[in-house]
């Protein structure tokens, strides 16, 4: 097994870590970035493809959705700043909720092994936490789709529950299903600065009342492992199933590599 025998708190990334939305990531962002250029004017022809977008997205993900789009487009637009100039990124950002709800249900699929680490945290009363660059609306929609057991695949949708209700709720289903009854969430709206800087992995730590030398960091980009770096976690596992490969992770600081996530409690 390669949690250590001390470990009191896993701290996880969420997308691309714990959930395959890599696929909804990268074509919600080409969709929403290609509509959004049509209503600007942009000819067909001007609009990069999917395949030339994506190596350009790839190299920019890490931060939130709208630190994504700007560093993106900074790159296949560095010759275009007619276009560039042109871009509301604040705009280009409050759509892409609307495109990735449209594909998620067919995007969104828990990573082998998912399930068993989770029930293995919970039945060893280990505290658990979700550290994300997403918004709450996105750790809502993409487990409660991935984990259908939760029985909140459509919460997501629900307008007459707050963002906060939805995630104790949440909460809730992850003790009921998983056993696990000492959790927290952390999301792009609990802090000021992106990943890697570290203030949501203090926050997280903070939460669970947990030792930087008793917390593990899983997750499968650079930034993720700098965050636990710079937080003063100790063992940091980056998992290859996502975003980034084993050189970037262990460039990055890991100290474990996996290739799933049946790996770590095997």
């Amino acid at each position: 097994m390669m949690l250590r025998d001390d470990v009191v708190a896993l701290v996880s990334d969420a997308d691309g870590t714990l959930v395959n939305t890599t696929r909804l990531i990268r074509y919600g962002q080409y969709e929403t970035a290609r509509r959004y250029l049509i209503e600007m004017g942009v000819s067909e022809s001007e609009i990069p493809t999917y395949k030339e977008y994506v190596p350009c997205l790839d190299k920019s993900i890490g931060g939130g959705a709208r630190h994504t789009f700007e560093h993106t487009f900074a790159l296949l637009f560095a010759r275009r700043l007619d276009i560039l100039e042109r871009v509301d990124f604040g705009e280009l950002f409050n759509r892409l909720d609307m495109v990735q709800d449209e594909i998620a249900t067919e995007l969104v699929k828990p990573y082998p092994g998912l399930k068993k680490l989770l029930h293995y945290v919970g039945d060893n009363d280990i505290k658990f936490a979700i550290f994300t660059s997403g918004s709450i609306h996105h750790v809502i929609r993409n487990f409660g789709i991935a984990l259908p057991e939760l029985e909140m695949t459509k919460l997501y949708q629900y307008k007459l529950k707050t963002p906060k209700q939805k995630l104790r709720m949440f909460s809730e289903a992850m003790a009921k299903v998983y056993g696990i009854h000492h959790m927290a969430v952390v999301t792009i709206e609990d802090v000021s600065s992106h990943k890697p800087n570290p203030e949501g992995m203090l926050l997280a730590m903070k939460r669970l009342h947990a030792a930087p030398s008793q917390t593990v960091m899983l997750g499968d980009q650079a930034v993720d492992m700098q965050a636990a770096k710079r937080a003063g976690v100790a063992q940091r596992i980056g998992t290859t199933h996502g975003f980034n490969d084993k050189e970037a992770l262990i460039a990055g600081g890991a100290t474990d590599i996996v290739g799933s996530l049946g790996e770590i409690i095997s």
